[in-house]
């Protein structure tokens, strides 16, 4: 990539949801690519790990760019998910991330909420 590698941090955050459920979010900032892949991945493995998880909620308000490699983590990500019967949840992805997920109709496979606002109101009425 030109200008070096991409940063990105993650901050994991656990919220309890009803019926003593467990929803994890991950506020993502920065480019979701080959060179940050092992630490939102290892960030969406260990999530998936807790016992009493429901939901994986993970937040991309601030994700500068997703490519296909990023794309394709969370395409495993929700495979994951879904194996474990974890809901799996994007959500704030802005103009030039969301464009990306509808040119490639992602979108239609991937749940999607506009804000992570509304993610929350969501979990919060079906309990995951």
């Amino acid at each position: 990539m030109l200008g070096g590698p991409t940063r990105m941090n993650c901050e994991v955050i656990a919220v309890k949801i009803p019926d003593n459920r467990t929803a994890a979010v991950l506020h993502v900032s920065g480019g979701v690519d080959l060179t940050t892949l092992d630490q939102l991945g290892g960030a969406i493995r260990r999530s998936l790990t807790v016992e009493s998880l429901a939901c994986l909620v993970v937040d991309l308000k601030e994700a500068t760019h997703v490519d296909s490699s990023g794309i394709g983590m969370l395409l495993d990500a929700m495979r994951r998910a879904n194996r474990r019967q974890v809901r799996f949840v994007l959500c704030g992805l802005n103009g030039a991330v969301h464009h990306v997920f509808e040119r490639t109709r992602l979108n239609l496979l991937f749940e999607i909420r506009p804000t992570f606002g509304e993610a929350v109101l969501d979990l919060e009425a079906a309990a995951c």
